[in-house]
């Protein structure tokens, strides 16, 4: 640590784990748990209480790449999700305590998307665009699925682990820029419920949720797609369909003060009037079960409420309804 941080030689250890972070087996996971020990000595206690950096911390902040590579690479593996899905009966997905292993095409189409973005060509397309809408119990499909909650879930273990908060505050900026506003977004601006293209967003939706435990992450994406100001728009007001908010610009998606064209609220609210597609509907049900449930401090930004006035002593609960609510928070909590 005696030298600049600038050299780009002084930690050619943390460039070189960097670039195995996806790998599957013994290699990535050696990768993965070097790089949180690496991370956890970003910031020392008496650098810290000083308001200092250390050359590490500056090192990943400057010049390693690091929070672009790991939202890169986030945004490589979904970018291997099949783009429709069908709801077929099967075990239940879960949402893997290690990294499972990956096929080799999908390493090959990550280590591609990442380092090499230059060749297009060399992207294996694992879910061709003419191809029917995938079953969500293929095994295929759940290894893929599995192997990107897995790296969400680096990803929180990064912001539980990393003392440094600048280095965090990176990461996030960069998984809102590079992730959710460049790829996750402009396939739910997209997604419809005829071909199953919705059913898709909202499973991948529901899987990130399940994995966003940490506070800053589920707040990163749920303070994205969910917008108050479209939220709390006119009940009167029916939300746009997919297909008419695919319209507007992608490459000029909006800044942080500008009102999505699109949020969350939209998707779930347009899917669950779906009057062709079945597997929708209850796919819509399931994300919106799962925000209650696990980020009900967002449901208010889904769901329009209104005061109930009791009647009688046998509702005489409800005139204190808001401790009621305070407290099933705290039970979830």
């Amino acid at each position: 640590e005696g030298g600049t941080a600038t050299s780009g030689f002084e930690f050619l250890l943390f460039s070189h784990l960097l670039r195995f972070v996806h790998r599957d087996g013994e290699v990535g996971d050696t990768a993965r748990t070097s790089l949180l020990f690496l991370l956890e000595l970003a910031t020392t206690k008496i650098m810290a209480s000083t308001g200092g950096n250390t050359a590490l911390e500056m090192f990943i902040l400057e010049d390693s790449g690091f929070s672009a590579i790991l939202s890169a690479t986030l945004g490589a593996m979904y970018s291997q999700l099949p783009r429709s899905l069908r709801v077929t009966t099967g075990p239940a997905a879960v949402i893997p305590e290690s990294f499972p292993s990956y096929s080799a095409d999908l390493q090959n189409a990550i280590e591609s998307s990442i380092f090499s973005a230059n060749d297009q060509h060399s992207l294996a397309e694992r879910w061709p665009e003419d191809r029917a809408p995938v079953s969500s119990s293929s095994p295929e499909f759940r290894a893929c699925l599995s192997s990107f909650a897995s790296l969400l879930s680096f990803i929180q273990d990064i912001l539980y682990r990393c003392p440094s908060a600048h280095v965090c505050a990176q990461l996030l900026s960069n998984l809102r820029n590079n992730f959710l506003q460049a790829i996750l977004y402009p396939s739910l601006l997209e997604s419809s419920d005829t071909d199953g293209s919705s059913v898709a967003v909202m499973r991948y939706l529901e899987t990130m949720l399940h994995v966003a435990r940490h506070e800053d992450l589920a707040s990163a994406i749920m303070d994205f797609l969910t917008d108050e100001g479209s939220a709390n728009s006119s009940a009167s007001a029916s939300p746009p369909l997919p297909e008419q908010a695919a319209q507007m610009s992608i490459d000029n998606l909006p800044e942080t003060n500008v009102l999505l064209p699109f949020t969350l609220r939209d998707l779930v609210y347009t899917n669950l009037q779906s009057s062709v597609s079945m597997d929708a509907v209850v796919t819509a049900l399931n994300l919106l079960r799962l925000i209650l449930s696990k980020h009900c401090r967002y449901s208010s930004r889904l769901i329009e409420t209104e005061r109930v006035q009791p009647s009688g002593l046998a509702n005489s609960w409800m005139t204190n309804y808001t401790v009621a609510i305070d407290i099933h928070r705290q039970e979830l909590e």
